[in-house]
């Protein structure tokens, strides 16, 4: 795909990989969206992206976490982006999962557990786009 020009509609979503470990805003993805007015979509919300990591959904961090509000880890990995204001893409097959992936309101994660997961570096490897190290693609985006 080409290359967007400062004429074509700006765009309205930016689906990245984004989960938990990455850091608080990888390479500045987030706030660069939340300049421009776009939506962020979490791809990976669980990591099975990039580089991923285990510490995702069985690491010390989430499960402690999960433990503390009677949810799964995945629950934490997904409530963690969405009150980051991203927008989630989850699939599965087992419709337990499914309706966890779904249960994100009837608890809220402390101060202290974001910050926890905003630290978070079990996956700084992975980048949130191929596009992060395209100079040429970052000068048309802003």
């Amino acid at each position: 795909s080409r290359p967007r020009r400062r004429r074509d509609p700006p765009a309205q979503v930016n689906q990245i990989q984004l989960h938990v470990g990455m850091g608080k805003d990888p390479q500045g993805m987030v706030a660069m969206n939340a300049k421009l007015g776009i939506v962020t979509q979490a791809w990976s919300p669980l990591g099975s992206g990039g580089h991923g990591s285990d510490d995702i959904l069985s690491g010390n961090l989430t499960t402690g976490i999960a433990a503390a509000h009677n949810v799964s880890t995945a629950q934490v990995a997904l409530k963690y982006l969405v009150d980051k204001g991203a927008a989630i893409v989850t699939k599965s097959s087992n419709p337990e999962h499914l309706a966890e992936d779904v249960d994100l309101w009837s608890w809220d994660l402390t101060a202290d557990e974001i910050a926890a997961l905003d630290d978070d570096s079990a996956a700084a490897g992975d980048a949130p786009s191929f596009e992060c190290d395209n100079q040429a693609s970052l000068a048309l985006a802003v």
